[in-house]
């Protein structure tokens, strides 16, 4: 609790000692261990130290499914929907190359259901996620991405038991606007 008032302090500073601007982003992914693609998008707002070098804050939300067969012939289908709140720093290293580095913690949300089978269930549960990658400026306004994105969630409370959801890395190329 304590990181993550510091953490809100730090951002309120942010907000109040820097010129900020808007930024919007969409990145399509692929995950390497469940094999399945990984959507988000986010939201947020830019806080430039300098002309290379620029600090964001931002919400983040995505999403997988997975459907997986077990017990031989049962098929399960599970959706995650995590949340977060990132940090991300975005360089220029080159004239229009450069590189992004963040992090990010929230809740995922968990749904479990079993295709033909009346049954399902739900839970929340504590996400991190890191992320770093390489980035061009297209247009002053306009930059693409392609990176690694490492995501964990907590175990969630289904079905009477504990269940474990892990981690997971996703390979992204996005795309992000400045307003």
């Amino acid at each position: 609790m304590k990181k993550l008032a510091l953490l809100i302090l730090f951002l309120i500073g942010l907000i109040t000692t820097a010129s900020a601007a808007i930024t919007a982003g969409f990145e399509a992914g692929y995950l390497t261990d469940n094999k399945d693609a990984y959507w988000s998008g986010r939201a947020g707002w830019v806080f430039k130290a300098d002309a290379s070098l620029s600090h964001q804050v931002e919400i983040e939300l995505g999403y997988t499914e997975h459907t997986e067969t077990i017990f031989g012939s049962f098929k399960e289908k599970t959706k995650l929907t995590p949340l977060t709140i990132n940090y991300r720093a975005e360089t220029t290293a080159a004239d229009k190359l450069g590189y992004y580095f963040g992090a990010g913690i929230g809740r995922s949300w968990v749904h479990a259901s079993f295709p033909g089978v009346p049954v399902s269930g739900g839970d929340t549960a504590f996400a991190f996620q890191a992320f770093a990658g390489v980035n061009y400026k297209v247009t002053p306004a306009a930059t693409l991405h392609l990176g690694a994105k490492f995501l964990r969630i907590d175990n969630v409370h289904m079905f009477a038991s504990e269940i474990e959801v892990g981690n997971d890395t996703a390979l992204t190329a996005g795309l992000s606007v400045k307003f």
